[in-house]
């Protein structure tokens, strides 16, 4: 598994949360109530399969998050979920 912290501008967060949320290989869906200081943004984490992890961050990269945003990725050793 590899752990997403994606810092989404506002005006695109809902369109990342349906992207995350409507990928079957992604779970652990968070959407934190807080804003992100530098960048400014919604902060948002989940845990996607790391076979599915490249189409994901592409599909976010087609959201301009990269620019205008940031996702940091983190490798997961063990992840214990049915």
């Amino acid at each position: 598994m590899i752990h997403l912290r994606v810092v989404a501008p506002p005006a695109k967060a809902d369109a990342a949360m349906d992207l995350l949320c409507g990928t079957d290989s992604i779970c652990n869906v968070i959407r934190l109530a807080e804003p992100s200081r530098r960048p400014d943004g919604v902060v948002i984490m989940c845990d996607v399969a790391r076979e599915d992890a490249s189409v994901v961050i592409s599909d976010l990269k087609d959201l301009d998050i990269h620019h205008e945003g940031s996702i940091a990725l983190e490798l997961i050793d063990t992840s214990i979920s049915d």
